[in-house]
């Protein structure tokens, strides 16, 4: 009668749950606790009996992402808004037991997060501690999550990017003149916040009657919004640099294909839509094409300061490959068995181990060089 009753309960999460093995771990969290498994959910109104679901559901995330789950796919799973709340929900603090898992899981959880902000701070804490870490440091973290600056640092190079008009907070209040100029680059326009990552408070605008509202929207995720002529039906390419300045090479170049009615790699294509892009690999391209953005990808690199690791995203001209232009550039790329990074590095010959053992080796090297610099005037 009790395996009746416990197989009637068992719910569409339990399922879920069931089915990416984590139903064991989900209960181990929560029957200790005398709660049901459901409750991992985040549900708005519902009073949590003490700190016990807040608990639970910290420890939980913190076990995804210590497997490299993305905030937005734990945010998915748990029923939350967005991934802002799991990254609060796991900031280290507090004297709950649970804090020291958090605390540990933090770090994974912002280097497998597509919120670059976060690893920017981690950087920052690293760096005073005096710890090698592998990746860029934190200006050239800081300023590749920024798609104002690195374009313009890019444009500085030589290399392209597309026109663009730039509307900061101060501005919003009376962006009209600017929402006209951005008008007249013509239609279809991007409307971006210029600091955030995974196409969040991204707009794909038609006509000038919806910008304003595309702005407004970006301006809920940062403080200043990019407006970009946008390519119809552009093809991304993208493509992975590894090394030093000095000695960056670039992989092979794929390209992301986005399907199922998803006009760009959007958010939802991203993190929602299990089937919302095909990755062709390699990209198909002339040779001579494939081997333009190889060498622009290695500019943008070293203009942005870049040491470690880095993906680069051009935009391609789908009538004309040889009109390409610089995207933007991930400075913490995925490294999943199913991120791009790794996959463009395995399709150049450079399995996973071989890439993380050149990553840890640039680790050191930098912070040796880091520790050699003098800070007396004389």
């Amino acid at each position: 009668m009790a395996e009746v009753i416990e197989r009637d309960r068992r719910t569409k999460f339990e399922k879920d749950l069931d089915a990416r093995g984590l139903l064991d771990v989900a209960r181990g969290l929560t029957a200790p606790r005398g709660l049901l498994v459901d409750e991992l959910l985040h549900q708005p109104g519902k009073v949590a009996r003490g700190t016990a679901i807040a608990d639970a559901r910290r420890e939980f995330a913190a076990h995804l992402a210590g497997l490299r789950w993305s905030a937005p796919m734990i945010a998915r799973l748990l029923g939350y808004r967005d991934h802002t709340s799991v990254l609060a929900l796991l900031r280290p603090g507090g004297d709950a037991p649970t804090a020291a898992a958090a605390a540990a899981a933090f770090g994974a959880l912002a280097a497998a997060a597509p919120v670059e902000r976060e690893y920017v701070r981690t950087c920052g804490a690293l760096e005073l501690l005096g710890l090698p870490y592998a990746g860029c440091g934190v200006t050239a973290s800081a300023v590749g999550m920024d798609k104002i600056i690195s374009k313009e640092l890019a444009a500085l190079e030589g290399v392209p990017v597309l026109p663009h008009v730039v509307v900061r907070s101060y501005q919003r209040q009376a962006m009209g003149p600017l929402l006209k100029k951005a008008a007249r680059l013509g239609f279809p326009l991007f409307v971006k916040p210029a600091a955030q990552g995974s196409s969040v408070g991204i707009t794909k605008v038609k006509k000038a009657a919806d910008l304003k509202r595309a702005a407004d929207y970006a301006f809920r995720f940062d403080t200043a919004v990019i407006i970009e002529k946008g390519v119809d039906r552009a093809r991304e390419i993208v493509c992975g640099v590894l090394g030093s300045a000095a000695k960056a090479s670039a992989s092979v170049t794929g390209e992301v294909a986005p399907k199922g009615g998803h006009e760009f790699y959007d958010y939802e294509a991203k993190y929602l839509d299990d089937n919302g892009m095909d990755f062709l690999l390699p990209a198909p391209l002339a040779p001579a094409t494939a081997a333009a953005l190889r060498a622009l990808a290695v500019k943008v690199f070293q203009a942005l300061g870049c040491s470690g690791l880095a993906r680069i995203d051009f935009l391609l001209d789908p009538a004309d490959e040889k009109k390409f232009w610089f995207c933007e550039i991930n400075t913490l790329p995925g490294f999943t068995s199913h991120s791009l990074y790794p996959r463009l590095w395995a399709k150049t010959g450079l399995k996973p181990a071989a890439v993380l053992k050149r990553l840890v080796a640039l680790a050191l090297a930098n912070r040796a060089a880091r520790g050699r610099l003098s800070t007396a005037r004389k």
